[in-house]
């Protein structure tokens, strides 16, 4: 069972907030775009810290940034271990999160969704009973 401090959390969003601006303002690689931090996880003892990131663009993209990140995992872990009072800075992991992807998927379902049933409603306003207007009617 996984517990969720006060401190826990606490240390998850500043690790975030510090990972986000050290991306924007620090890093100088040619490799990262447009990266979204958009989630951090601390193991319960904070030594490790996963880090759940998105970027616009292909995939391509994501295997340069993903490049690009690991190989600024030490440049990072230094400007948060200076952020904040621990023993040691957690070690980092990057996690690509397929977020966009999924959004864009579970959009084409649902409009998918939505022209079938406008699809059907159509054809139910035009439909008629098979022999006459009351279809339970038994014959003698």
């Amino acid at each position: 069972m996984e517990i969720n401090s006060p401190k826990k959390q606490r240390l998850e969003h500043i690790i975030r907030s510090v990972v986000a601006k050290t991306i924007e303002f620090d890093l100088k690689d040619s490799r990262l775009g447009l990266i979204t931090v958009l989630d951090v996880k601390v193991t319960g003892d904070f030594k490790h810290a996963k880090i759940y990131w998105s970027v616009l663009g292909k995939n391509k993209t994501v295997n340069e940034n993903t490049k690009a990140l690991n190989s600024a995992k030490g440049r990072i872990r230094t400007v948060i271990a200076k952020q904040i009072n621990l023993q040691s800075a957690p070690s980092l992991e990057f996690i690509y999160d397929k977020v966009e992807q999924t959004v864009k998927s579970l959009d084409k379902l649902i409009n998918k969704a939505h022209k079938t049933d406008l699809e059907i409603s159509q054809k139910a306003s035009q439909a008629k009973f098979a022999n006459s207007s009351n279809a339970y009617k038994k014959p003698i």
